[in-house]
């Protein structure tokens, strides 16, 4: 699944099929999807798989094929590091250094988004020097995906629609990482108003990353302030 629709752009907003293609918004996705990863996702280079716990050996026995990654705890997830829109096996890159010191890429067969796992087609030997992974990990589920990260692609993209829609021929403008060529020098309402949104919600996707290390009694402080905000957002979008 991806972070938003087509449709859900054009359920939400007032633009058309006729003022935006469908595969013009399908590829600015595509372009917001690479955009929100960059703000929500961490990256492991060359992890050493290891130990965590009773529960996650991650054995290195000729037999076992399922290894868990050292971030792998409630709350935390795998992202989306190849910008697809979703969690697949492309998501993980996992080496493999024999005793002989020679290194190959495993081919993983199977990626548990949730639990933060990742099974191998086959079982390494167990004189297998080491296992090194590399990956993305997020606070937020983007397979569902999370009603922030829809939010926050939506809000881009529609911005980004209502700029190519409503902009006269004139002067370059960037949105995050996304240039538009050849438009005016003032952005229109539309572009305005969902930019501005777009921003907001960035904001709550960064107190949600701090609240992890904050004492549960703030958590729970936070978590009543975002559902009272999440209640005038339903308001404005009224």
């Amino acid at each position: 699944m991806v972070y938003t629709t087509p449709r859900k752009i054009y359920d939400r907003t007032s633009l058309t099929q006729d003022d935006v293609d469908e595969f013009i918004l399908i590829d600015l996705i595509a372009d917001a999807t690479a955009e929100i990863n960059k703000k929500i996702n961490s990256k492991i280079v060359r992890e050493r798989v290891k130990y965590i716990d009773s529960f996650r050996e991650n054995l290195i026995d000729g037999s076992n094929k399922k290894f868990y990654v050292q971030k792998a705890k409630k709350g935390t997830y795998f992202g989306d590091m190849s910008n697809s829109g979703t969690i697949t096996v492309a998501d993980v890159l996992v080496e493999i250094l024999d005793n002989n010191d020679t290194e190959t890429v495993a081919t993983v067969s199977a990626i548990d988004y949730d639990d933060m796992s990742f099974t191998l087609t086959t079982a390494p030997a167990s004189s297998t020097h080491a296992i090194y992974v590399t990956y993305c990990y997020t606070y937020f589920d983007v397979v569902t995906p999370d009603m922030l990260i829809e939010m926050a692609t939506r809000y881009l993209v529609s911005a980004y629609a209502y700029a190519k829609v409503e902009y006269s021929l004139g002067d370059n403008i960037r949105i995050g990482n996304i240039s538009i060529s050849g438009l005016g020098r003032t952005g229109s309402s539309g572009e305005n108003k969902y930019l501005s949104r777009y921003n907001e919600v960035l904001k709550e996707i960064s107190n949600f990353g701090n609240t992890k290390n904050l004492p549960v009694s703030h958590i729970r402080i936070w978590i009543i302030r975002i559902l009272f905000l999440g209640q005038l957002t339903v308001l404005n979008q009224m």
